[in-house]
């Protein structure tokens, strides 16, 4: 992960502002490499500036479901990709919904799980084990829907577990 030399005046457009630092940062970076890659970010945030998560388990989720969206959609040409994201929490759950279109089938293992498409396996591929790992810790669930080239993602994550979680 790089960090982005922002520049007085060279602030990237924030499309994420909910006062929560780690889904503020990581949407607003997303975005920013979106516009530069052409392609097209619908965002919808609806969080408290505090979510009773883990701020790793935050990241961990919401970093590699971005990665994988803006890495699907720069394979697609003359700005064809997009990403929506809807994020969303209250009544103690935490929901995300994060949709991409892509253009080269994905490859599963024989257990079902999604084989990466980058040339180092060793370090690569384990974005959404990651993630079901840090959902696991809120009795949340993570769901893949993937046809027709789109491929979607649902998170829910319980905030009411999230004290045990620690």
């Amino acid at each position: 992960m790089q960090m982005l030399d922002v520049g007085a005046g060279d602030r990237p457009e924030e499309v994420s502002r909910s006062g929560n630092i780690v889904v503020d940062s990581l949407i607003n970076n997303a975005y920013a490499a979106a516009q530069k890659d052409n392609i097209q970010f619908n965002v919808n945030v609806l969080v408290p500036a505090s979510l009773p998560f883990q701020s790793g388990h935050l990241a961990i989720v919401l970093g590699n479901l971005l990665e994988n969206a803006l890495e699907a959609c720069r394979d697609i040409p003359d700005g064809k990709g997009f990403i929506c994201l809807d994020i969303s929490y209250a009544k103690d759950i935490f929901q995300l919904c994060i949709k991409n279109n892509y253009r080269t089938k994905r490859k599963r293992n024989n257990s079902g799980h999604y084989l990466t498409t980058k040339g180092d396996t060793i370090y690569h591929g384990l974005g959404l084990s990651s993630i079901n790992h840090a959902v696991i810790n809120y009795h949340g669930q993570m769901d893949i829907i993937d046809n027709d080239n789109i491929f979607q993602v649902i998170v829910v994550m319980y905030g009411s577990y999230a004290e045990k979680a620690g």
